[in-house]
């Protein structure tokens, strides 16, 4: 999704390939993500830049954090549903403390950060790539609540939304046949203040351009929005801020259980943006 990124390699980051991808199988779901956590009390709160600055400071994550995530849709839903599936999660940290965390990658990690202010686009961070504890620990809780989703994150962002910021009309590059595949996408607001929005919009196959746009829906924190091949292929979506800030969590995912579904209806990834999109939607 392009910008801006900064070339200085540094030698602090843990960096996990992505093809190993992060699981949600029952027998993998202790050793969900790399690298591990470690006891709370073998880990340090504080960075020396942090305490000399007088930032806000990121805390350890406790061990075995668990989030439970009501109604959750089956793989089937995931699968064939024609529009995303909006629920809420009770996220294990404050949203300070969120933001703490980001804003201490930032300074830690530059060259893991893709700023796009000139194109008026929220600011990208592969965090996977550093010291991301909070985060780490959230997506590895919120995996091991959905086992039998069989859910594997091939690639995941931070996007970091503040007014003027906008994410134009796209659909999600998904498809069962590239590598990593990518058949579902979950997104996690871990902060948000302000006015922030994310709007739907139907794909007129026959014009080959969108319709007419959904009302826009207002995000807050804790908010957790869920969306398969059966939705991308149907419609396109857009998030901005108007005021304030917004943290995001984006995981790109594949699913042993939801393939199956889309097989056993013949489902496949029949839309992309180049069948229909046009500069006056960026």
């Amino acid at each position: 999704r392009g910008g801006r990124r900064a070339q200085q390699p540094v030698s602090r980051a843990r960096s996990t390939p992505l093809h190993q991808g992060i699981r949600s199988t029952r027998a993998e779901r202790s050793t969900a993500l790399r690298p591990p956590l470690g006891r709370p009390e073998q880990r340090s709160s504080t960075r020396p830049d942090e305490a000399a600055s007088g930032c806000p400071q990121s805390v350890a994550p406790p061990a075995g954090v668990r989030v439970s995530v009501p109604l959750f849709p089956s793989p089937r839903d995931v699968a064939i549903r024609h529009d995303a599936w909006v629920g809420a999660l009770p996220l294990p940290y404050s949203g300070s403390a969120y933001c703490a965390e980001v804003d201490s990658f930032r300074r830690s990690f530059p060259e893991h950060v893709w700023e796009r202010e000139k194109r008026k686009m929220p600011d990208r961070l592969d965090w996977r790539q550093g010291d991301c504890d909070l985060v780490r620990s959230t997506v590895d809780a919120l995996l091991r609540a959905i086992p039998d989703q069989e859910v594997v994150v091939s690639h995941s962002d931070v996007l970091d939304y503040t007014p003027g910021r906008m994410l134009g009309w796209h659909q999600d590059n998904m498809s069962a046949t590239k590598s990593p595949p990518q058949l579902l996408t979950i997104v996690v607001t871990l902060f948000a203040e302000g006015s922030h929005h994310t709007q739907w919009c139907p794909i007129d196959r026959d014009a080959k351009a969108l319709g007419t746009p959904r009302p826009p829906g207002q995000c807050g924190a804790g908010q957790i929005c869920v969306f398969g091949v059966g939705c991308n292929n149907v419609l396109a979506h857009r998030a901005w801020a108007a005021t304030g800030r917004r943290v995001v969590l984006v995981l790109f995912c594949t699913s042993a259980a939801v393939a199956r579904e889309m097989e056993a209806v013949g489902l496949v990834s029949e839309m992309s943006m180049k069948d229909w999109y046009r500069p006056e939607y960026a």
